[in-house]
């Protein structure tokens, strides 16, 4: 599950910075919408909407406890360290700092509550 959870991040962060148009020289003097990418990628939908924000977050969480949990126990046997170098592997070579990456999305999270929701006529 942690290997699943990991690949969906650096699948979601991946998209992130695909998306991104850094290209111009000037951001701050273009208004948003003149280059802003579409962001009609599936995998966006994970940071896109609350819910699914709040389930990624608490996976994330769960994962770097988890990583903690398997770091502090003291391997028994050849296949017990195997089992623990793997998982410790996984997480930490994967290139994302998982606490940066859960504050951030936490700051973004409340952002997201902050919004007023928008009525269609």
């Amino acid at each position: 599950m942690s290997a699943w959870v990991i690949s969906l991040t650096e699948r979601l962060l991946k998209q992130c910075v695909m998306s991104s148009d850094l290209s111009s020289k000037d951001l701050e003097e273009q208004s948003p919408s003149s280059f802003a990418p579409p962001l009609d990628v599936p995998v966006l939908l994970h940071i896109g909407h609350p819910f699914a924000l709040d389930n990624f977050i608490v996976a994330l969480s769960h994962v770097q406890k988890f990583c903690a949990y398997i770091k502090s126990l003291a391997p028994r046997g050849e296949s017990a360290q195997i089992a623990r170098d793997i998982v410790v592997d996984l997480i930490g070579n994967s290139g994302i700092e998982l606490s940066d990456l859960i504050n951030s999305l936490e700051h973004t999270r409340q952002e997201l509550m902050g919004l007023e929701p928008v009525e269609e006529h």
